[in-house]
């Protein structure tokens, strides 16, 4: 026989050889398994050095089945939106018709707010101007006095703008907003005012000095006194109430009383869908004793609900986040560069 009709032979018999090993491995030798997860939306991708591509399976409900796939072991990555990717194994054959389990980690992340926060907006306290009354120059002339010299306060909080000016009458100081006096309040000069906006209440405002602190509702145009005697950073809403944050503590005014209540958990936080979601400094070590976070050495944004005793770590940020405070149901967080971060996926 010629060796022409022998390489023929060869050849034959090699195409055959592939033919059958392709129908073993590929056709009639595959396997299938179920997955399932905490996502409606996710793909599996499985990968083998053998395998020219790689095999996807996208899953629209929680649990899925593959289709027959060939026999080998796979490297597998499961992908959902707003979650971590999660890596196994699938091993042949041990895992035929296996079913697998998985719970997907929140893929939590800060990301830059690039809205316009001009309604959520919180002004640095301004140094306010003073001058003692002149009794041969109107009030209404001394307000426009003091604003063409600039020399009143203005701070545009929420879109509506606040003119406000105090002016030391005798013995008293008068409170004027846009050029009417509307109340006196027991603070001098001396007590180094400020203006403090409220977040989420458009028509309220603090005005501080020293330890004293007043609360100006323009709605009912009243002037009440705020039973609470530390220095106030800043103050948002909460529930009909007020949340003010001072250094380390946070303080909340309940529904119906004027007095403030002491919150230990976090320094600052909010209140959302019944748990609450604030910061832990790096250097706090009693609140991270007291909630077993020890193992962890830089700041935590922790979600909390002590009556379901859930505790939940959404994040270790390498920003130095210094208030928390909500807008239209979004976190949002702000940084010791007054830079604004929303919280996603949490």
């Amino acid at each position: 026989m010629s060796n022409r009709l022998w390489g023929f032979l060869i050849l034959i018999l090699c195409i055959w050889s592939m033919y059958w090993i392709y129908q073993y491995f590929f056709i009639q030798n595959t396997y299938s398994f179920e997955i399932s997860t905490n996502s409606e939306d996710y793909s599996v991708t499985l990968s083998h050095p053998k395998l020219p591509n790689n095999i996807i399976i996208t899953c629209n409900e929680k649990k899925c089945n593959s289709p027959e796939i060939p026999a080998f072991s796979y490297s597998a990555t499961v992908t959902a939106e707003s979650y971590k990717n999660l890596n196994f194994k699938v091993n042949y054959p041990e895992d035929i018709n296996k079913s697998f389990h998985f719970d997907l980690l929140k893929d939590t992340k800060l990301v830059s707010h690039t809205d316009d926060t001009s309604s959520i907006t919180i002004p640095d306290p301004s140094d306010l101007e003073w001058k003692i009354h002149n009794k041969k120059e109107s009030i209404q002339d001394k307000i426009v006095r003091l604003k063409i010299e600039k020399k009143s306060f203005f701070s545009q909080i929420d879109k509506n703008i606040w003119q406000i000016a105090f002016l030391e009458e005798w013995k008293n100081t008068a409170l004027y907003i846009k050029n009417k006096k509307v109340a006196n309040i027991e603070l001098s000069k001396s007590d180094n005012i400020s203006i403090i906006p409220i977040i989420n209440e458009p028509e309220k405002l603090i005005i501080s000095g020293y330890n004293k602190h007043f609360l100006w509702n323009n709605l009912v145009q009243e002037l009440s006194s705020l039973e609470i005697e530390l220095p106030i950073i800043y103050a948002k809403k909460y529930h009909s109430g007020l949340h003010l944050v001072t250094e380390n503590w946070s303080f909340i005014q309940s529904d119906k009383k004027s007095d403030f209540t002491y919150f230990s958990y976090f320094e600052d936080f909010i209140e959302l869908n019944n748990n609450f979601i604030g910061i832990i400094h790096k250097d706090d070590s009693r609140r991270k004793n007291n909630l077993n976070l020890t193992e962890y050495s830089g700041d935590i944004i922790l979600l909390y609900n002590p009556k379901e005793s859930i505790k939940k770590v959404l994040l270790t940020p390498s920003k130095n986040i210094t208030k928390i405070f909500l807008s239209d149901k979004r976190i949002l967080l702000e940084d010791s560069e007054k830079s604004i971060f929303e919280l996603k996926n949490y």
